[in-house]
């Protein structure tokens, strides 16, 4: 046994080492290497189940293997697609998981939802977002099935993964939730007014409409607030989100019904007696330099829930999972090895879909 786990920890180590080494070389290994991997895979879509006005498509690709350690669905978080995870993804790839990652409703290529059709961010109910994700591993990861699965999630990605943890125990092993946004920033009013007044707007008719301070599309600029001190990976994405193929596709801020429906969402990860229901093993990074979510959210969760360890990541802004090698590269470790000691039985055959 002590064999197996040290062959496992080489294994890792190695890869991890590989990705702390990457930074310098971003650009050029991107272009050579990260884009023609992640476009080999076709793009994917399957129709939510969940009832709305209009039907939802969602868009996914996969990543397989012959032999897999285990799968690992990316869920990412607020204004983002999929591509943004496409590092990530290589890397999970390369320690031998198969690898989803999907867009959620309303980003990216999958259906736009605001009925009006504006460019702020709408949905009609958080749950939405959590059925669509277990419909995702339920029907195209086929989880629970013969290979131990596990959840990525950062910021809004977190909180959908938790709500949907909450519901359904059973489908994964283990997740993992990078800087999960489990408390909105108000600029200093009360989440319990903050929410009410998102509520009236929406009642109003205004829930399609920028909630307050939200503005349109914008291109990317960077800034001491920007999500990463990772100058080269900031900027990778930023040419994709701004070339002329993607652009028609960018958002704009938050609409009141989206800001409302967050909100009630933090509120239930916030409750006592909720977080407590929530079993599943769950490994918490928290970035130091956080501008996007507040990090008091986490700690309360984090102390509630039945198995949750947090990681304090010094010199990380919000989005970890894209920060400099120094930080990265034993981040990953740290994952890699808490999904291990959770995939249970080790190896086994891929399913191929």
């Amino acid at each position: 046994m002590w064999f197996r786990w040290l062959m496992i920890l080489l294994s890792f180590l190695s890869e991890a080492l590989i990705a702390a080494d990457r930074e310098a070389i971003f650009p050029n290994w991107a272009k050579k290497e990260l884009v023609p991997w992640f476009n080999s895979q076709p793009d994917q879509f399957f129709t939510s189940a969940v009832v709305t006005p209009q039907p939802v498509i969602l868009r996914y690709k996969s990543f397989l293997k012959n032999t897999a350690r285990g799968q690992i669905v990316l869920v990412h978080g607020y204004g983002e697609r999929s591509e943004k995870f496409m590092e990530l993804a290589y890397d999970f790839y390369q320690a031998d998981y198969n690898v989803f990652v999907y867009d959620q409703r309303g980003f990216g290529r999958s259906t736009r939802l605001n009925p009006e059709g504006k460019d702020s961010i709408y949905v009609e109910s958080f749950d939405h977002y959590a059925r669509d994700l277990e419909q995702f591993l339920v029907q195209v990861v086929r989880a629970p099935g013969s290979q131990p699965t596990f959840l990525f999630a950062h910021s809004m990605g977190g909180l959908v993964t938790t709500l949907l943890l909450h519901a359904r125990p059973d489908l994964v092993k283990a997740a993992v939730l990078s800087a999960p946004m489990f408390t909105i920033p108000t600029r200093g009013v009360p989440r319990t007014m903050a929410t009410l007044m998102t509520r009236i707007a929406d009642q109003l008719g205004f829930g399609s409409s920028y909630a307050f301070g939200q503005v349109g599309p914008r291109r990317p600029e960077y800034t001491a607030s920007s999500g990463t001190l990772s100058r080269p990976r900031w900027q990778f994405y930023a040419d994709f989100y701004s070339s002329p193929e993607e652009w028609p596709r960018s958002l704009g801020g938050a609409s009141f019904r989206w800001l409302h429906e967050a909100l009630r969402g933090t509120e239930l990860v916030d409750h006592d007696e909720w977080a407590a229901q929530v079993q599943t093993p769950i490994l918490l990074f928290q970035a130091e330099h956080e501008t996007f979510v507040g990090s008091e959210g986490q700690d309360a969760f984090c102390l509630r829930a039945a198995q949750c360890r947090k990681i304090f990541v010094p010199g990380t802004r919000h989005e970890i999972y894209r920060e400099q090698d120094a930080a990265r590269a034993p981040y990953l470790l740290t994952i890699w090895q808490f999904l291990e000691e959770h995939a249970g039985s080790g190896r086994n055959p891929a399913t191929h879909h």
